[in-house]
Formats: C-alpha cells, sequence, structure tokens
C-alpha cells in the first residue's frame, strides 16, 4: 500500500489518504486508481431525482448512482401514493371554484411538465380521489410557488378536516414544505385524501411533484401518473482498491448533508450494518462494533439536516469520532472490521441509507488522521 501511495496522488486528495472520493465536484482517487465507476457499485432497480446545486431536478436511470454537484444522494426505498401527481387537469383532481392547466415549467426544467391552479372564488379547493389505505402515519410534500396574489394556501391530507396553512413561506421561487417547518403535514390517517385550498379569489400557484409517503419525512420525488410508484432502494458498496483502502483503514473522514430522516443511518459499514460508523441520532455519529454502541460524539449545534463534517478511527486499541469540530468521543474496544465488504451510506436492508447527501468519503491508514478536518 505505501508503495501505491507514493506513486502521487493529486494534490486535492486529503493528505495522507487511501482513498478519497470527492462527490461534489465528480473526482475520485484510491491506490492509484481515479476511475469512480471502478471505486463504487450503486444497485437501485428504478429510476430516481436528485437535486444538483441550482436547484434543478435530474431524473437518473435506473442503478445510476444519483451524483450531483451537491454531491451523491442515497435514499431508502420510497412509495408516492398520490396519483398524478404533476397534472391537475387529470379527473382525479376535483376542482371547486379552481381552474387547472399543466402549463408550467418543472422542478426538472420540463416544459409544460407542472400545473398551474387558479382561484376563481374564495377557499377554492383541488382535492385528489380518496386513497383505500388502513390508518398509518403519512407524510404529504409537494412543489409549490406564487404565480399572482398573496393570499393563503393549505395542504391537507385528511380530505379537508384539518389544513396546514403554507403561506407564511410561499415565493416566486419553487419551495417544497417539509415537516420541519410544518408539523402537520405528517398525520396518521385512513384512506388519506389530498386537498389544496386558495384562500383568495385571483390567486394563482404552480404545483408540482405532490407526494404522499409513509413515516414521518419526505423522500426525492417520485413520479405517478394512473398508479402508484415505488423508487427503490440505493444500495452502494465499495469495490476494487476504495475496498481494499477501506477494509485496511483506521480512520475515515465523510462530509453530508441535508439528511432529512430516518433510523440509525449507515456512513460506513460491514455488510450486516453491526460493524460501521453511523448517524445513531439526529444530533449524533457514533461507531458500533457487533451492533453495540462504542464511542459516541454529539454536535455542538444543529444536525444532520445540515452540513456535518466526521472524522472516525478504530483499530485494535479502540474507536474515536468526532463530528463538526466537537469533544472527541472514545471507547476502549477493539475494532473487528468490515469483514471483506464495504457498504457506503447504507446497507442492503433495513432502511438504514443516509436519505440525504454525501458529499465526500475518504479513508486513511492511521487512527486519528482526519480529527482535525472537522471545521
Amino acid at each position: 500500500m505505501r508503495r501505491l501511495l507514493m506513486m502521487g496522488a493529486p494534490a486535492w486528495v486529503l493528505p495522507g489518504a487511501s482513498a478519497d472520493i470527492d462527490f461534489t465536484h465528480g473526482r475520485a482517487w484510491a491506490l492509484g486508481n481515479t476511475g469512480l465507476s471502478s471505486l463504487i457499485s450503486t444497485s437501485r432497480a428504478s429510476s430516481g431525482y436528485a437535486q444538483n446545486a441550482a436547484g434543478l431536478w435530474i431524473s437518473f436511470g435506473s442503478g445510476i448512482p444519483r451524483v450531483t454537484d451537491q454531491g451523491f444522494l442515497i435514499e431508502q426505498a420510497g412509495t408516492n401514493l398520490a396519483l398524478w401527481c404533476r397534472d391537475f387537469t387529470n379527473a382525479n383532481w376535483t376542482k371547486s371554484n379552481v381552474t387547472a392547466a399543466k402549463d408550467q415549467t418543472g422542478i426538472d426544467g420540463a416544459a409544460n411538465s407542472a400545473s398551474s391552479l387558479t382561484a376563481t372564488a374564495n377557499n377554492g379547493t383541488a382535492t385528489a380521489a380518496a386513497i383505500t389505505s388502513a390508518s398509518a402515519s403519512r407524510t404529504v410534500s409537494m412543489f409549490v410557488k406564487r404565480i399572482t396574489g398573496s393570499g393563503a394556501v393549505s395542504i391537507s391530507h385528511d380530505g379537508g378536516t384539518t389544513f396546514t396553512a403554507i403561506t407564511s413561506k410561499l415565493g416566486s421561487s419553487w419551495y417544497r414544505p417539509t415537516p420541519t417547518d410544518f408539523a402537520g403535514l405528517t398525520q396518521t390517517v385512513t384512506n388519506p385524501q389530498i386537498v389544496i385550498k386558495l384562500g383568495t379569489s385571483g390567486d394563482k400557484i404552480a404545483v408540482d411533484f405532490v407526494q404522499l409517503e409513509a413515516g414521518a419525512f419526505q423522500t426525492s420525488p417520485i413520479a405517478t401518473t394512473n398508479a402508484s410508484v415505488t423508487r427503490a432502494a440505493d444500495v452502494i458498496t465499495l469495490t476494487g482498491q476504495a475496498l481494499m483502502a477501506a477494509l485496511a483503514a483506521k480512520a475515515a473522514r465523510f462530509v453530508t448533508n441535508g439528511i432529512v430522516g430516518g433510523a440509525s443511518a449507515r456512513l460506513v459499514s460491514d455488510s450486516s450494518g453491526n460493524n460501521c460508523v453511523l448517524f445513531s441520532g439526529s444530533a449524533q455519529v457514533g461507531v458500533d462494533i457487533g451492533g453495540a454502541a462504542k464511542a459516541i460524539a454529539n454536535f455542538p449545534s444543529g444536525s444532520y439536516a445540515n452540513l456535518a463534517k466526521i472524522a472516525a478511527g478504530f483499530d485494535i486499541a479502540g474507536t474515536s469520532v468526532i463530528v463538526n469540530g466537537s469533544a472527541r468521543g472514545i471507547n476502549a474496544t477493539a475494532w473487528s472490521g468490515f469483514g471483506s465488504s464495504g457498504y457506503l451510506g447504507g446497507i442492503s436492508s433495513a432502511d438504514r441509507q443516509l436519505n440525504g447527501y454525501l458529499l465526500r468519503a475518504s479513508f486513511g491508514s492511521v487512527k486519528g488522521m482526519f480529527d482535525g478536518m472537522t471545521v
């Protein structure tokens, strides 16, 4: 390995790193290999969207890594139950004192792919057909922007029994309401039914990618027409020299952003998810051995929804972890390794994906070598 490192890494590679994958800039290096496609393998049995820094959502085909200049979007599986999610002219949407047209450029930049809604009287509504479903926690989302007017805009997914006003966040650019901004967007409902209400006659909004998902957070857009659609989970494995570097590593560094939710998301892991570096909570990072928490570090402020820089160390003397310049969490239990495989940003089961963007992943042979690179 030393001989390969001495061959000369590019200047952008972190000093001493044996592998460094910088997704935001589309560059990779591992023990002399610079081909991203030979360093990671992506499995996803469906297409999927990811957003670039300009705000445009780009569609990626089945099995294609969703890498943009924002990073590598890695998500668990998700299903959009909302039908005709971009086309309000369809009969699935009943309009009352509202007119609909499919005449808007969508979040993907495609002309006439999204819809406009214009209120012809106060409290006009567009109501989707009810979805037959047992009682469950559901999150509703959509991309919305104003075209004209300034009146109230509200969303319901219990058929209009309760509404959540999103007025305060709306402007002339696309905005996607989140449960963090508006808690009412996640509710336990039976036979959910989505309603959009415009409070003031003459107001006009654009709407794209209405989405209704199980659970307490929203995932990337999933296009539907006459049936619900499932986006498969992203399963990412390290291959070639990147895998060699990870299995031999005593240090790792990760940069993430925009994590929206999920359970104990893995940054790097063995195939079982038991030996890993992970987000052990929305404001906590840890190293697990045999499925048991060992070294733990808490975010000094904020959470994994924001930019996170994590450095982990692991060897026979124990494990360590730091996040965003936090105090160094340590544990004396000997590291048992990743076995023969390395999973990045999740594992192959149990919804342990990041549900956000991985900007960079780096590995090195000296424990603690990345500890000063978390601020």
